[in-house]
């Protein structure tokens, strides 16, 4: 099936929130504040809007800012109880290739790269106020796969799962001088979905 909003000159809006539930194990000898570890279970949400255009047939190329806070609670090495939070912002670019799969319905391959600022902060041993601890920057690249369904001619919806994601973050303490850089490259293999839908026009 190739639809005509799909192909060459046409324009889609889309937009697709997410939840996902991780547990991490932090330790940090070298770190400016001082040798830790941190056990916690996370939670995350994330949405992101794009606006992208058809460069050829049945592959977009578009911009998408970025919005997300994950929050979780954990021990760390002092034996207290640590409630935690970040809070996310950013704006990338990102490139979606769909491949038809029936009547309505259609695979796609989805690629995005960009930049991103936030803080992070914690409540330690039940307190109320949260202690902003840090500021941060970095880049993020992600690749996905999805499957889209056309709901009308002009709108679908879709379900969509992070395979490969890496970030790079430079942190700048806010409560404790110092600073510095965090690396990650983790597989997820449909460990997280984000549900969203697209307008074509």
């Amino acid at each position: 099936m190739s639809l005509a909003q799909l192909q060459k000159g046409s324009w889609m809006l889309d937009g697709q929130v997410g939840l996902s539930l991780n547990r991490q194990n932090n330790e940090s000898l070298g770190s400016p504040w001082g040798a830790y570890t941190l056990s916690s279970r996370n939670k995350q949400f994330t949405l992101s809007p794009g606006l992208g255009y058809f460069v050829r047939d049945h592959w977009a190329f578009g911009l998408s800012p970025s919005f997300g806070v994950s929050w979780g609670k954990g021990e760390s090495g002092y034996n207290s109880l640590v409630r935690g939070n970040l809070f996310d912002y950013g704006v990338g670019v990102f490139s979606r290739k769909y491949i038809p799969a029936g009547d309505k319905l259609f695979l796609y391959g989805d690629l995005r790269f960009g930049g991103f600022w936030g803080n992070s902060g914690w409540n330690d041993n039940g307190a109320s106020d949260r202690m902003v601890l840090s500021k941060s920057n970095g880049i993020e690249a992600n690749a996905s796969l999805g499957l889209q369904y056309m709901v009308k001619e002009q709108l679908g919806i879709h379900l969509q799962s992070t395979l490969i994601d890496y970030w790079k973050r430079t942190v700048n303490g806010v409560a404790f001088q110092g600073s510095e850089t965090r690396e990650s490259l983790s597989v997820r293999l449909f460990s997280s979905f984000q549900i969203g839908a697209t307008v074509f026009f």
